[in-house]
């Protein structure tokens, strides 16, 4: 995002906000619209600006994020390419320093820290900022054809905020809820970007800047709900109200690692999986009609000797959900069912629960797990033949997974 739609962000967010939350971040609102745009104005570091090191000499306290590697400054830190290696540390900084600015009553540095939030937020969201651009460059410049990718995606001067109206909802009742939820928010944030990225340089390439600036101004306004959210959020664990849901649907999460087989894209599959072509997906199915969940595959590669998998693996905030609960099956709507799956669910990388081989017409099979203080979460899907060198088809499903408090 260039630096007028981080000061759009900010103010389309503190516009969504009501009561006393929309108090306190509207009174410092310029403020707030200024930080957000800190990390570049403050990434030259020493060489910045003299206005602005003037201006604001505590700076560093802002830019200079501390990681486990030592200190870099916030573009160093984080990499929406590598959202979840390269975000955990930075929001624990960020939002452990803005609670507690907010908590001792500093508001003014509270929002200061929440701009440098924001604008990680709009990153985030930039198009621009998350593909390799060896790739996209790959994909859309011809043999002599040269431009700066980035440039060309970002720098469309006809984007514009896109007026509407927003009801922020709460991400979390605690900080270590809030950072989890708001780095999943991010992921989805990232996703949704990077569907705009074909569109946006079909449009520039045709011509027709106007139409793909709708695609970025639209990407600014869902920049701006989510930072809506994290401001909604903050202010209520401040002052301690608490109303985020009781239970949450691993089906809405981002995965941080997956593998399935390339007919499943190597992605798992949410609700449906692949039928023969676009139009004819299949829904699933493991004896009691359609069912929402997730879809894996493993690995189907002839002559595979090692254990034939599939996985899908989330990041958990140790100690806020209790237990996992979910159906397990094979999809019976699946053209065919050749041998019998184990389902395994790993805690922290341990082995905490195996079923018995499932086959298409074993009864359902329902978990009820604690989850204890676990930070990761991953459900793997397995072969159920102890020599799978053979091709054999089989669909597992995970239906209805479910993190409850």
């Amino acid at each position: 995002m260039n630096s007028i739609c981080h000061k759009w962000i900010c103010a389309g967010a503190v516009k969504a906000l009501t009561g006393n939350a929309g108090k306190y971040w509207s009174g410092e609102l310029e403020l707030l619209e200024e930080a957000s745009n800190f990390p570049d104005i403050f990434c030259p570091g020493e060489a910045s600006a003299p206005f602005y090191l003037q201006k604001y000499p505590e700076w560093r306290e802002y830019i200079q994020i501390p990681l486990r590697g030592g200190v870099k400054n916030c573009h160093e830190a984080f990499n929406p390419q590598k959202l979840w290696e390269t975000y955990p540390e930075v929001l624990d900084y960020l939002v452990d320093k803005t609670l507690e600015s907010m908590i001792a009553n500093d508001r003014i540095r509270a929002v200061k820290f929440a701009g440098i939030l924001s604008h990680l937020i709009g990153d985030t969201g930039q198009a621009a900022h998350t593909f390799d651009p060896r790739i996209i460059s790959a994909l859309f410049q011809g043999r002599g054809d040269v431009y700066m990718i980035h440039t060309f995606i970002e720098n469309n001067p006809l984007v514009a905020y896109p007026e509407h109206e927003y009801h922020p909802g709460t991400l979390g009742d605690s900080a270590t809820e809030l950072k989890w939820m708001l780095l999943q928010k991010m992921a989805v944030l990232k996703k949704n970007s990077m569907l705009t990225i074909v569109p946006i340089m079909n449009h520039m390439l045709a011509g027709r800047p106007e139409a793909a600036a709708q695609y970025a101004s639209n990407t600014v306004g869902e920049c701006a709900d989510l930072l809506a959210d994290l401001l909604w959020t903050l202010f209520q664990i401040a002052h301690g109200g608490k109303n985020s849901p009781h239970s949450v649907s691993l089906e809405e999460l981002e995965a941080e690692a997956y593998f399935c087989d390339g007919m499943f894209n190597y992605l798992p599959q949410l609700n449906r999986i692949p039928g023969k072509n676009r139009d004819d997906s299949i829904p699933l199915d493991i004896g009691f009609g359609e069912q929402n969940g997730i879809a894996l595959l493993p690995n189907l590669f002839p002559g595979i000797r090692e254990r034939r998998t599939a996985f899908v693996q989330y990041p958990l905030p140790p100690g806020v959900f209790r237990y996992l609960k979910f159906s397990c099956g094979l999809n019976r709507r699946a053209e065919r069912n050749e041998t019998a799956c184990v389902f395994e669910v790993y805690l922290d990388e341990k082995l905490c629960w195996t079923s018995h081989p499932v086959t298409a017409d074993s009864p359902q099979t329902g978990i009820r797990l604690p989850l204890g203080d676990a930070s990761s979460l991953r459900l793997l899907a397995a072969d159920g033949r102890e020599n799978s060198v053979q091709t054999k088809f089989f669909y597992p499903c995970f239906i209805k997974p479910e993190l409850i408090k």
